[in-house]
């Protein structure tokens, strides 16, 4: 019988980190490349805000749900939910109602 050597295990790197990392950036792309393919050019502005606003409560849960230190240097899950919310008031301000209207009123006939 061999005599296994925990101590080298317990110094191993995590994976799980990388997993994170992994999950936030698919999280991130796959609006950006749905963006080019489906929505016309009239109708950015108002899916811009609305996606972006999406994506500013899905790091913030995906933030409080790993109980990440806030007073890390490294940038955060929670940094990038501010980000996304700078995106989505800096997005309504640009947007022109009448394509919000316009946007409200296609997703309600595909409904």
């Amino acid at each position: 019988m061999s005599v296994w050597k925990t101590e080298h295990y317990a110094n191993s790197p995590k994976h799980e980190a990388l997993l994170d990392l992994a999950a936030l950036a698919g999280l991130a792309a796959v609006p950006g490349l749905l963006f080019n393919w489906l929505i016309p050019l009239p109708f950015m502005p108002p899916v811009i805000c609305l996606v972006s606003f999406l994506m500013a409560c899905s790091f913030g849960w995906f933030a409080h749900s790993t109980r990440e230190d806030r007073r890390s240097a490294s940038a955060l899950a929670s940094d990038v939910a501010g980000i996304f919310a700078v995106l989505w008031v800096g997005a309504a301000f640009a947007s022109d109602p009448k394509y919000l209207v316009q946007l409200f009123e296609v997703l309600a006939r595909a409904s």
